[in-house]
């Protein structure tokens, strides 16, 4: 059988489903490709993340559409969501991708996990998710939403393999500030970095949560950046900026990283001209060190 696969957000981030997708096909003795528009397939497959990319009009109409784009409970077949990712159709990837666990125990407003994924729970073990079809790799982007959510004993093994393996990760959906006490500070700075710490300051009631883990993990010795996410909407701009000096001001290392707001179900909310302003003064280093916001003006 010849397939296709196809990312319709054409974004240069792996797609995790359509690497299972080819896996399981490859299993099967099928061939894969990527979809080319006007060539005939015996099935096509199409993965969507974002719900405000349009659908790409070259799909057949029998194409098996799917992803938090199209559908936020949409779910691979459990035969597939199981295989390991196929890495020879991103040849360009250094690192292995993965998730340790899944689910989330928050309620988040603005989130879809709990929705998509459920209550936190462990799924794989990092020799597993390195151990891929290309060999056996020692860098991995990790995509949990809320690794620190499992439980104590599950963090302190994977990364206590980690080490022992010189694995540098990085979890690349953030780690929860507000988890972050002497024991868990100390675990996490031991970390192999890859990059750096990731938290995520969404609300005004974070940036105490997140100002705390900072300081705890370089009384622990961690020396490299902070990146920092932060929601910003159209009516929260001062809030924005509240959470941005607050940060630059608790450390120099700190990188703040504005994202506008995009609604799930309504593609007509569209981040103001003013928000988009911020985002592109904050998220470039350059001119957020060169300026204040409020002197800004491009």
């Amino acid at each position: 059988m010849r397939v296709a696969i196809h990312s319709v957000d054409a974004t240069t981030y792996p797609n995790l489903a359509l690497m299972r997708i080819s896996a399981w096909h490859k299993k099967q003795g099928d061939t894969v490709e990527w979809f080319m528009p006007l060539v005939k397939y015996n099935r096509v497959y199409a993965s969507k993340v974002f719900t405000f990319t349009p659908d790409d009009p070259y799909l057949p109409d029998d194409a098996i559409r799917g992803g938090t784009g199209y559908d936020v409970t949409s779910r691979l077949p459990p035969e597939i969501d199981t295989m390991s990712p196929d890495y020879t159709i991103y040849p360009q990837l250094e690192e292995a991708y993965g998730f340790l666990t899944r689910g989330c125990p928050n309620r988040c407003p603005w989130c879809v996990v709990p929705r998509k994924e459920g209550a936190i729970r462990p799924v794989a073990d990092i020799e597993q998710i390195c151990n891929t079809n290309t060999g056996f790799r020692h860098k991995a982007v990790l995509m949990d939403n809320n690794f620190l959510a499992a439980p104590t004993d599950f963090c302190r093994e994977q990364i206590d393999k980690m080490r022992r393996l010189k694995i540098r990760v990085d979890f690349n959906q953030a780690t929860d500030a507000r988890l972050y006490d002497e024991q868990t500070a100390q675990m996490m700075a031991s970390v192999p970095w890859l990059q750096f710490v990731r938290v995520s300051c969404d609300t005004d009631a974070m940036l105490p949560h997140c100002i705390r883990a900072i300081q705890l993990l370089r009384s622990f010795g961690y020396k490299r950046d902070f990146f920092v996410y932060l929601l910003a909407k159209n009516d929260g701009i001062e809030s924005a900026l509240h959470r941005i000096y607050g940060l630059m001001a608790a450390d120099r290392r700190a990188v703040p990283f504005v994202m506008p707001y995009r609604s799930l179900t309504d593609n007509s909310i569209m981040p103001s001209n003013d928000l988009r302003r911020l985002a592109r003064w904050c998220n470039r280093a350059w001119i957020r060190k060169s300026c204040r916001f409020e002197d800004y003006h491009a």
